[in-house]
């Protein structure tokens, strides 16, 4: 029940080895269907979470796995992505005990951004987490307490880098 969580703070403990001032994204990594993947960007802006073919791909998963979809994704700026399908995969955040595993549905695209995956409002609103870009940091409640996930603050801007020098 929501009434047994601990509140979630964010302190000054959580801005240690950040570099400030900032604008970064929340890039982070997850482990997706067994899989470490890196270079995730924690969107709270965005209507679905996505999966990215070429990250799909390197999965292994067949192409089969994927469910038709007819809605189109709805970019930034008006653009639209028309998924490829959608694909039921566990998401895993956190370490050791207080970590959260989520069967979570992806709309697996062919994208221009340098993200492997995108976790949008579904996702984030399901593990009820709390996100601070400041801290570069999510944090959800688990059954042993507080998860947390850092940003990586490099991936971050390397991301952000490779995605202006494509305009």
């Amino acid at each position: 029940t929501l009434s047994n969580i601990e509140d979630i703070t964010f302190g000054a403990k959580d801005t240690e080895g950040i570099t400030f001032p900032h604008d970064d994204a929340l890039v982070i990594s997850a482990i997706i269907a067994n899989f470490e993947v890196k270079r995730i960007l924690v969107d709270n802006g965005s209507a679905a979470n996505v999966l990215s073919r070429e990250a799909f791909e390197k999965m292994g998963i067949s192409a089969n796995q994927l469910k038709m979809v007819k809605t189109p994704l709805q970019g930034f700026g008006g653009g639209t992505i028309i998924p490829e399908g959608i694909v039921d995969l566990p998401l895993t955040l956190g370490k050791g005990q207080k970590q959260v595993t989520e069967m979570t549905s992806f709309h697996v695209a062919q994208t221009s951004v340098p993200y492997n995956a995108i976790l949008g409002r579904p996702l984030l609103n399901r593990i009820r987490a709390i996100v601070s870009t400041f801290h570069l940091a999510m944090k959800f409640p688990t059954n042993h307490g507080i998860g947390v996930v850092r940003g990586d603050q490099t991936a971050a801007r390397k991301c952000y880098i490779s995605s202006i020098q494509g305009l």
